[in-house]
């Protein structure tokens, strides 16, 4: 996991405007359980673009389903 993290930081320092690379980045640390670092990374993601069928489809968010923040983000999401 420190692996990931450490590769995800590296990528978006190269590319720091990459909604995907953003939207990695959440994933990796909402599966290291840093769920308010990966919200963050998940907002970030959302004002580069992701829209809201992505997060949706991805299952390893499926546990923040009922986070209000979760809930806003999505809201946010095009």
């Amino acid at each position: 996991m420190a692996c990931a993290l450490k590769e995800g930081q590296r990528a978006f320092d190269l590319q720091s405007d990459s909604a995907e690379i953003v939207f990695t980045n959440a994933l990796i640390r909402c599966l290291a359980g840093k769920d308010d670092e990966a919200l963050d990374w998940l907002e970030r993601s959302v004002k580069l673009g992701l829209t809201r069928v992505e997060i949706e489809n991805e299952l390893t968010f499926s546990r923040l389903k009922n986070d209000p923040r979760y809930l806003r983000i999505l809201q946010l999401a095009r």
